[in-house]
């Protein structure tokens, strides 16, 4: 369950979508800059499978990731700040 400041009330995620991508997973890259979220994230992507999931906290954290590592998919923190 998660919270958002628009929507106080607890929504409820469907994990299952993201095992039902047609291509298999392997490295995901977290850009987060709450640390217990990141960590979070990263159990929850372990929990369904996925081998590698490095986290970032900030844009130079991420850009230098990406220039070592290719990533299947990236989940984005929107209000990084």
């Amino acid at each position: 369950m998660i919270r958002s400041d628009a929507n106080p009330a607890p929504v409820k995620l469907d994990m299952t979508l993201i095992s039902k991508l047609p291509l298999p997973i392997s490295r995901v890259l977290v850009l987060e800059d709450n640390f217990l979220i990141a960590l979070d994230a990263e159990d929850m992507l372990k929990k369904l499978g996925v081998p590698h999931v490095e986290i970032a906290v900030n844009l130079a954290q991420a850009s230098a990731l990406m220039s070592e590592n290719a990533f299947d998919f990236a989940l984005l923190d929107v209000d990084l700040g």
